[in-house]
């Protein structure tokens, strides 16, 4: 195993034990620095600090474990087809309840149109790509507290009652729509970006006449909510994020009534169930192959969102460091360099990936470094890699025993569409751990 040996100059007039035992006491926590530096300046000349990153690693393909959803902080809805990963589509299922009580005591009433509506929060994938979009309605009710899986199946009615084909998809752009006035007429509102599925204007004449408006119970009682897919016409695919609970999500009912153009809406709130739900067809793609294989047989790792594929990584000769209780970890990371396949434009790289333990279940662990700045996982678009910075995981190994390994996976695997292809260790610049340490005699 090669290493680095450097020097530096030692500031505090303390012994060497009082330095080792001052470290392990909570100064560990000197890497939060934002900066990154690395270690303390308390290495004098009889320390030696070493540097070490040639351990090899070996890598395995895997599929995200069942995961427990309930209401996410936003709506996946797309499809994502790639001969990588495969192709992924997402869906979501929410409730509705009235916003206000409302008396059907309607003179002439009119439908003019029903808008099932979510405001964009982003997006993963190519806005060129075509998405036809199916709403139906939930077939069996859903709960808020109740805890699901990304792979529930929720029944439908078979009846379609809504959905659109939507083209060139602009998330970030302003629109105007038309809305009502106080006074009965109708003015040109300017806001952020919305989904807007035209919704069956029986259905929505049905609900409004339906006497259940007083009371939040009585409406989830009378209707169980809808579930919204979606399909890949054309194109490479497309995720949207969505809004689930923002003012403006929901069902807005647009209808005249004596002459004055009036909106009503049932609304997504805190109180309302919602998830998400993914589809995965992957049996020809090169994640399936690799992970069918038992282990990495060709020079790319999967990362994928939507609970899909993650990879596991294991070290080698890490004890070989480790075994020794009178070190001081200065600095532990990873480095993942980005597989030349991955297109190098805005929003086709993942802004950021985790990275967690894994326990002796083989279950993700978390590890202390995350909750602090100097964790990284960051995309770096002028090295094209991702880093990783555990210090502290390393420190408390030590003291450990046994270790398991560590699996990449991406940063918000349930909410987030983003996937993307690492360098395996069968590549020129493949990933490496460093570890900077310090001996103390």
């Amino acid at each position: 195993m090669n290493s680095k040996l450097f020097t530096n100059r030692f500031l505090l007039n303390v012994t060497f034990k009082n330095v080792f035992l001052f470290l392990l006491g909570g100064t560990i926590l000197f890497s939060c620095r934002k900066d990154g530096d690395v270690g303390l300046s308390l290495i004098g000349d009889e320390l030696t600090t070493q540097l070490v990153d040639t351990f090899p690693l070996q890598f395995s393909i895997q599929r995200e474990d069942t995961l427990q959803i309930k209401n996410t902080g936003r709506h996946l809805l797309g499809v994502l087809n790639d001969p990588q990963f495969g192709r992924t589509s997402a869906q979501f299922c929410t409730q509705l309840i009235p916003s206000t009580a409302l008396t059907p005591n309607f003179s002439n009433l009119k439908i003019d149109s029903a808008l099932l509506s979510f405001p964009f929060l982003g997006y993963f994938g190519d806005t060129n790509s075509v998405i036809q979009v199916t709403v139906k309605v939930l077939g069996k009710r859903i709960y808020s507290d109740s805890v699901y899986s990304q792979f529930s199946d929720f029944s439908n009615q078979i009846n379609r009652v809504g959905g659109a084909t939507f083209r060139n998809i602009q998330p970030s752009v302003t629109k105007q729509y038309r809305e009502p006035t106080g006074s009965g007429g109708d003015t040109l509102v300017t806001r952020n970006a919305m989904l807007r599925i035209p919704i069956d204007t029986n259905l929505a004449k049905l609900l409004l006449l339906s006497n259940k408006t007083s009371s939040s119970a009585d409406f989830l009682n009378f209707f169980n909510g809808f579930s919204v897919e979606a399909k890949l016409i054309s194109g490479n695919g497309l995720v949207v994020y969505l809004a689930p609970a923002l003012s403006l999500s929901g069902l807005n009912i647009y209808y005249h009534d004596a002459g004055s153009f009036k909106r009503y809406d049932f609304n997504v709130s805190s109180s309302c169930a919602w998830k998400n739900t993914f589809d995965y067809q992957y049996s020809n793609s090169e994640a399936q192959r690799a992970l069918n294989s038992g282990q990495v047989v060709q020079d790319k790792l999967f990362v994928e969102g939507m609970a899909g594929f993650k990879t596991k990584v294991t070290i080698s000769n890490l004890r070989s460091i480790l075994t020794n209780k009178d070190i001081v970890i200065q600095k532990a990371f990873f480095e993942f360099p980005v597989h030349p396949s991955q297109t190098k434009i805005i929003n086709q790289i993942t802004p950021r990936i985790g990275m967690v333990a894994v326990d002796s279940n083989g279950k993700p662990s978390p590890v202390p470094d995350q909750f602090f700045d100097y964790f990284g996982g960051q995309y770096n678009s002028i090295k094209n890699t991702y880093e990783i910075n555990l210090t502290q995981y390393f420190q408390k190994l030590i003291y450990q025993s046994n270790d398991y390994g560590f699996y990449i996976l991406s940063s918000n695997g349930i909410q987030d569409g983003t996937r993307v292809v690492l360098n395996s260790n069968k590549t020129l610049t493949p990933p490496k751990l460093t570890i900077i340490y310090t001996k103390i005699p």
